[in-house]
């Protein structure tokens, strides 16, 4: 896409974003509308309006009436630059043999929310939600330092330790998230380009190590997204809330523009995310419903904005699966400017929008790199690791 014309500028440092039309005129964007969303110095963050991102943006989205049975593919890119700085893949949850998948995501969907209501403030990640995420628990491998948090020296070098993050969770949502996940490879390897589909698959490094922090565990037979960590997310709705109430819920999960300096990549590709859009059966919606413009994502090509696409990633019906190198390329949510009167932002109660982030931590690939070349490191790693570790450790040497 062309970089000329309106464009988006953006500094983490200053927590400043501001569209740049022409002539030197320019307009800044708003703080988020949720109050709690500051930055490490207090200041709050920037979101994109829907003004600003009408002026900046390409759309990228399905065709006004696409094939169920087709499974398409998108990319982002800048002029004279080869590698797109994001892709997509739509494939209809209703095709040929995708019953499995919509049970699936179904059971998935109903034990994450009864996981997280349950144990919401138990165990590493803290709350059950964040304000720009709704409800939101992390799954799988950590690696961020902390109190306790142990490190490791692997030729003469020291690293983190991964550990185990929400336990008990991971494990009850692990099966779930490994079917999902291994049909969204699947989908995603049938479209993209030959050059890049080995990328969709697990780290290089000690088997034992790679089984241990691969979350979910790949299937055997079936293909798999690099990842160390999860995020499932969704808005914060409760059945006793008010029409106001769920309106508000919907408007302040809306996501802040942000890069995500701890997350690795799968070379080029970098992470994927897979929005999960289902409508209730016999339900009566209208379609398409604006609302659901409101949940697109917005990339831009590098950390500091310039011009990039809105993808529409909510479509009943459908899954989207976005690859993008998330700590190089700007991206966030959409919110309504002040003067857009097109109706309400939440989706209606008959469709639900489940995200599924996959995350592959910087951080653990470094240590499987440096692993690579010391043998006697994966016996310190497994002796530094807590006991949930070890056990995957050991039953992905079983399985070898």
């Amino acid at each position: 896409m062309d970089q000329t014309g309106p464009r988006l500028t953006f500094s983490k440092a200053e927590q400043a974003a501001a569209v740049t039309v022409g002539g030197g005129f320019t307009f800044p964007l708003p703080p988020h509308p949720n109050l709690q969303m500051v930055d490490l110095h207090g200041r709050r963050t920037r979101v994109l309006t829907t003004a600003a991102c009408d002026v900046t943006t390409e759309l990228m989205s399905l065709p006004e009436h696409p094939d169920p049975l087709c499974v398409y593919h998108g990319r982002g890119a800048c002029l004279d630059v080869e590698d797109p700085f994001v892709r997509t893949v739509w494939f209809s949850n209703h095709g040929a043999h995708m019953g499995e998948y919509v049970r699936n995501v179904a059971e998935l969907e109903g034990k994450w929310r009864q996981e997280t209501l349950r144990s919401a403030g138990v165990g590493g990640g803290g709350r059950g939600t964040q304000p720009a995420s709704g409800v939101y628990r992390e799954l799988g491998t950590g690696v961020l330092p902390g109190k306790g948090r142990k490190g490791v020296s692997v030729n003469g070098r020291s690293h983190f330790m991964p550990f185990s993050r929400n336990a008990e969770m991971s494990d009850v949502l692990e099966a779930g998230l490994a079917e999902v996940c291994a049909v969204a490879a699947q989908k995603a390897l049938e479209v993209l380009p030959v050059h890049e589909r080995d990328l969709v698959c697990c780290d290089d490094g000690p088997a034992e190590m790679v089984g241990a922090y691969q979350y979910p565990r790949q299937l055997t037979g079936r293909p798999c997204v690099c990842s160390h960590q999860v995020v499932i997310r969704g808005a914060d709705l409760h059945a006793a809330d008010t029409a106001a109430q769920r309106e508000q819920a919907w408007l302040e999960c809306v996501s802040d523009l942000h890069t995500d300096s701890m997350d690795g990549s799968m070379g080029p590709l970098g992470c994927m995310t897979q929005y999960i859009c289902t409508q209730h059966p016999h339900a009566q919606t209208r379609s398409p419903c604006h609302s659901f413009s409101y949940r697109d994502l917005v990339v831009y090509p590098n950390a500091c904005g310039g011009r990039g696409v809105r993808i529409r990633v909510a479509r009943p019906g459908w899954t989207c699966l976005v690859f993008m190198r998330t700590r190089d390329c700007l991206h966030g949510g959409v919110t309504p400017s002040t003067d857009d009167a097109r109706g309400p932002v939440g989706l209606p109660d008959s469709v639900t929008l489940m995200r599924v982030v996959t995350y592959p931590l910087a951080a653990v690939q470094r240590l499987l790199l440096a692993a690579t070349d010391d043998a006697a490191s994966t016996a310190v790693v497994f002796d530094g690791s807590d006991e949930r570790m070890r056990a995957r450790m050991c039953a992905t040497i079983d399985l070898l």
